[in-house]
């Protein structure tokens, strides 16, 4: 999800036939807009969607990373284009993904075959973590062995900070002994950082790094047992380290600081680090979490509040497990992927299978209204003069609170007019219309806005740009569809042929007109030597072909 939540990118197998049913695929990379509502799927250089497994995209939605077999591939969303980073059989990228805040760099981890060096100094055979550089090409490993990293360890999932500067990322050696590690570019330096106060290792596997912007906070999950005094409960838990003054807390707890009844996974931080979300099956980090399935959690590190987010706007649990959340750099919502069925009011989810959500965090300390208008521009194109289109537009509540509406008004060209049934006040998750019709008098082209302002802290004026052209009505009379005869060859040499043996050659008519082509007759003249059959109709509609198959067959010489 990019920062302020405007986009969110993700791999789906899932599409639909042409009568409407869904279908299984390979899996692609979409790109959906959350404020145009429109997705996006990322196509390779011969037009055909991509094949994708695991994928991120930048702060400001400007380039999307996704692993493809044997490859990391960099999609450059403003100029369409798409870079490898890797890209040989003999690599195995695996683990996430990610990119610097300021898209400078990208960090991931690969494998690869014996004797094949993805860097100079990738001597080994074992994953290791890779750092590209954006703007100029290049490729750095950081993690590199010394007596930090056990020789024998694979390294994967890293996390990136700002300038690169900090890389989170985790590495193991057998099951026992999955550590997190941070390579600090300033000194040069690996540490692990699942550490206990005293400074003894995690005694249990550590995984999942994600570090904050300015790369001071990085949250990871743990079944270790020694991170934290009090940690009795058996269980993965979150946690947070500081690596200013080296300290860890535990951030899978309630509100009331109480640690979770069971496993806690899949952390992500915020851009401040302020907010932590994960995922976990543990029922007593909110009240009324009576759904006994795994949900998406929000920790706020600051107040120590902890908040569920996967729900209903109506307020109902969801009924199947959620997983897997990634929070916004500004911390204001999470995307997540859930099997339940009741988290929409509308469109009804009924294609029974995973999903993308988003959820807004609010916390008690945070409610907010929140504005959405769909679309946000129209083009009502070439209408004709006397005529008069309608488009409708959509406001929507998506906030925890009241919303109030200031005003709706249209300026600009008098052709546009503006009606709608919106109240002063929208209550949450309720949404109003407002319908603009177009009825040009004249052959301009013209363009209008509606100002919408409201009480949100975040967009309280919006912007909606219009725009349409008149057209003179036409007098002349509408043109009837004309057919085209195309056929091909027009003209055969056989060649030299044996007498009484035969070749045959197939001519093509075609209709390239946009009306019936009526066929009357199809004959040959010389019916001694030559033979012909075809499979042509009486008409052929538009764009529509058919063949004759000419057979010459000599009885002499000459």
């Amino acid at each position: 999800i990019s920062a302020d939540a405007h986009y969110v990118a993700f791999i789906s197998n899932l599409s639909k036939d042409l009568e409407g049913n869904y279908i299984i695929l390979e899996p692609h990379v979409y790109v959906h807009d959350r404020v145009t509502h429109e997705t996006e799927v990322i196509k390779n250089e011969y037009g055909v969607e991509d094949y994708g497994e695991e994928v991120t995209i930048s702060a400001n939605g400007h380039y999307v990373v996704y692993r493809s077999i044997g490859a990391i591939v960099l999609y450059d969303r403003i100029a369409k284009q798409r870079y490898h980073i890797i890209n040989s059989s003999k690599v195995y990228p695996r683990g996430k993904l990610s990119i610097s805040p300021d898209e400078k760099y990208v960090a991931f981890s690969s494998g690869a075959d014996f004797g094949y060096a993805i860097t100079p100094d990738d001597t080994n055979t074992q994953d290791d973590v890779f750092v590209y550089d954006i703007e100029n090409g290049s490729l750095e490993m950081v993690s590199k062995r010394d007596s930090t990293i056990p020789a024998v360890a694979d390294c994967y999932n890293p996390s990136i900070s700002e300038d690169g500067m900090y890389i989170a990322f985790e590495c193991e050696s057998g099951y026992q002994n999955i550590g997190i590690y941070v390579y600090e570019r300033p000194n040069n330096q690996i540490k692990r950082i699942d550490l206990s106060p005293t400074g003894e290792e995690a005694n249990a596997p550590s995984k999942n790094p994600s570090i904050s912007r300015d790369g001071r906070y990085i949250v990871f999950e743990s079944k270790a047992n020694n991170l934290v005094s009090d940690d009795t409960n058996d269980a993965s838990d979150i946690f947070v380290y500081d690596r200013l003054t080296g300290k860890i807390v535990r951030a899978s707890i309630s509100s009331e600081g109480v640690e979770g009844n069971n496993d806690s996974t899949n952390p992500s931080i915020s851009a401040n680090g302020q907010f932590i979300t994960f995922d976990s099956w543990a029922d007593n980090l909110v009240s009324d979490d009576t759904n006994h399935i795994k949900d998406i959690f929000v920790h706020d590190l600051t107040t120590g509040q902890t908040i569920r987010v996967n729900l209903c706007p109506c307020g109902n649990e969801a009924n199947a497990p959620s997983s897997r959340p990634v929070i916004s750099g500004d911390g204001r919502f999470v995307a997540y992927e859930s099997d339940a069925t009741n988290l929409i009011p509308l469109p009804e989810d009924t294609n029974a299978a995973p999903d993308i959500f988003v959820s807004r965090v609010s916390f008690l300390s945070n409610q907010l209204p929140d504005i959405e208008v769909s679309p946000l521009s129209y083009d009502f194109g070439t209408v004709t003069i006397g005529s008069s289109i309608s488009k409708t537009f959509t406001i929507q509540n998506l906030g925890n609170v009241d919303l109030n509406i200031d005003l709706i008004e249209l300026s600009g060209s008098q052709y546009f007019a503006l009606s709608n049934n919106c109240p002063s006040i929208l209550s949450p998750q309720e949404s109003c219309e407002v319908e603009v019709s177009f009825a040009p008098l004249s052959t301009d082209s013209v363009n209008a806005t509606i100002l919408i302002t409201s009480d949100d802290p975040d967009e309280s004026t919006i912007n909606i740009s219009l725009s349409g052209i008149g057209e003179e009505v036409s007098t002349e009379p509408p043109q009837l569809p004309v057919p085209e005869i195309d056929i091909v060859p027009l003209s055969i040499d056989f060649g030299d042929i044996v007498v009484e043996n035969s070749s045959s050659k197939t001519i093509t008519i075609k209709n390239n007109g946009d009306g019936p082509l009526d066929i009357d007759n199809i004959t040959i003249s010389n019916t001694t030597d030559f033979d012909m059959t075809n499979d042509c109709p009486t008409t052929l509609g538009p764009n529509e072909l058919c063949t004759v198959t000419v057979t010459f067959n000599p009885l002499s010489e000459g």
